[in-house]
């Protein structure tokens, strides 16, 4: 996960760069680099605060397909996914307004720009993906 999110974070600061810069944009690497640290916040908030109320309330079983007996786990578990989700969504949120303001573009070439770095990290997850079931042998 780390090896991963370095890698893309790399891939990120350069294809951003260049997006931005081939739709009229300035902006550094460094900064794209700057706009994915802090579009992560949330994501630390849910790995701080989240998983360990997950693992008191739920237990083991979060870790399994086993369906939940537990009323409480089971209404917990669901709140969780939820507030997953939206942390997500806001992390999404931040890294969308990021590249607009460090690029100085408009909403719609900002929007480009960002699809554009998008697609570069759904290849990194398509490569590591390939690369590890190539590794483990499945197909």
């Amino acid at each position: 996960g780390a090896l991963f999110s370095l890698v893309a974070q790399l891939i990120w600061s350069f294809v951003g760069s260049a997006a931005v810069k081939g739709l009229g944009g300035s902006s550094a690497r460094r900064d794209m680099r700057f706009v994915w640290g802090a579009a992560l916040a949330p994501q630390v908030v849910a790995l701080l605060v989240l998983l360990p109320f997950d693992l008191l309330i739920v237990g083991p079983e979060l870790f399994t397909n086993v369906k939940l007996e537990d009323t409480v786990a089971s209404a917990w578990a669901a709140l969780s996914v939820a507030l997953g989700v939206s942390l997500a969504v806001w992390s999404l949120v931040i890294l969308f307004r990021g590249v607009e303001v460090v690029s100085g573009l408009d909403i719609r070439r900002a929007a480009a720009a960002f699809a554009i770095c998008l697609a570069s990290t759904v290849l990194v997850i398509a490569v590591f993906r390939l690369g590890g079931t190539a590794l483990a042998g499945g197909s």
